[in-house]
């Protein structure tokens, strides 16, 4: 039996006609720190041929159809891309399964090397080129599970208007752009860190993330008028070293866990609608995916698992 799976974990919430589509038929463009090409649990890419960009590169990358070097790097703060992809993607017989293996993805590296650290950070510019190359590729949504902090915009030349434009002209093409919100949590001055961050501040994406205390979410949602799914459960992942964890729970998880699950409702309508097949709007998916959500007590032997709820629970 597979070490981990997480349809298996999903199996007591979703539909079996979702799950049974592993994904096949939906696009999704990943903008995050790359992929260990090399990992065991991406043998399945075949190197992922014309679906690899690197938006830190000078250039329109789309000319060239792909195939940048989209490797994790070996510095610190790198193992982001490879664990958050494989709940999506991840695939190794008998060892782990990912929500949506058959998903086509398109990986977009969006860090850099921070001239002088060992370190790889995630930058407006690159993000926003990483944008422009999703909105060419046409895919049916984009995952970000990314943070900038406000401040550093100055530092590229960027306002903060500058950068909601380009997240407005990516989203008007029709393609949904799923982004963590910021863990929430108030400062000792009054002051919310809640929307303070780039991407995640954008009002028409689809955030997800986690709220860690029940005194601050309705105050969450008064504050940022967002509209945002979280989890409260630890996620199993797969890390660019080749092991399975057990990790802390982190808005960057529980985006990509939700992003797998739209992948799935896209696929199952894919595959009914066929040829009639229309793009579902930001409204439409939320929708599509409150639809199959069941409150926490139906979750069965999955106690720690809670999915897709906007009202608050804790579990003990």
């Amino acid at each position: 039996m597979t070490q981990f799976d997480w349809q298996e974990q999903l199996k007591p919430i979703l539909p079996p006609e979702w799950l049974s589509t592993q994904g096949k038929g939906v696009k999704i463009a990943v903008l995050d720190s790359g992929l260990n090409l090399d990992h065991p649990a991406f043998k399945h890419f075949n190197k992922g041929i014309g679906h690899r960009y690197n938006a830190t590169l000078a250039g329109d990358r789309i000319l060239f159809g792909g195939n940048d070097d989209v490797s994790e790097q070996k510095t610190d703060n790198t193992d982001h891309g490879t664990p958050c992809l494989s709940i999506i993607s991840g695939l190794q017989e008998g060892v782990f399964r990912g929500i949506a293996p058959l998903a086509e993805i398109f990986v977009i590296k969006v860090s850099r090397k921070a001239p002088g650290t060992p370190f790889e950070l995630f930058q407006a510019p690159d993000f926003i080129n990483g944008l422009k190359i999703a909105k060419a590729l046409k895919v049916d949504f984009a995952v970000a599970a990314l943070t900038f902090s406000q401040m550093k915009l100055s530092d590229f030349s960027i306002s903060k208007p500058a950068a909601n434009q380009a997240i407005d002209d990516f989203l008007a093409t029709g393609t949904e752009l799923f982004n963590s919100i910021k863990n929430y949590h108030v400062l000792t001055d009054g002051v919310l860190l809640s929307a303070k961050y780039f991407p995640t501040w954008h009002p028409k994406g689809i955030n997800c993330g986690y709220v860690p205390a029940a005194d601050v979410f309705e105050k969450l949602q008064q504050d940022t008028g967002i509209h945002f799914f979280w989890d409260n459960f630890k996620p199993v992942v797969y890390r660019a070293s080749g092991e399975l964890e057990e990790a802390d729970l982190s808005t960057s998880y529980a985006t990509y866990l939700t992003a797998g699950v739209a992948a799935l409702g896209l696929a199952h309508l894919k595959a009914v609608e066929k040829d009639n097949f229309k793009p579902r709007n930001r409204a439409e998916l939320l929708q599509m995916m409150q639809n199959v959500a069941k409150p926490l007590e139906t979750v069965g032997t999955q106690p720690t698992l809670s999915l897709l709820h906007n009202k608050l629970e804790i579990n003990s």
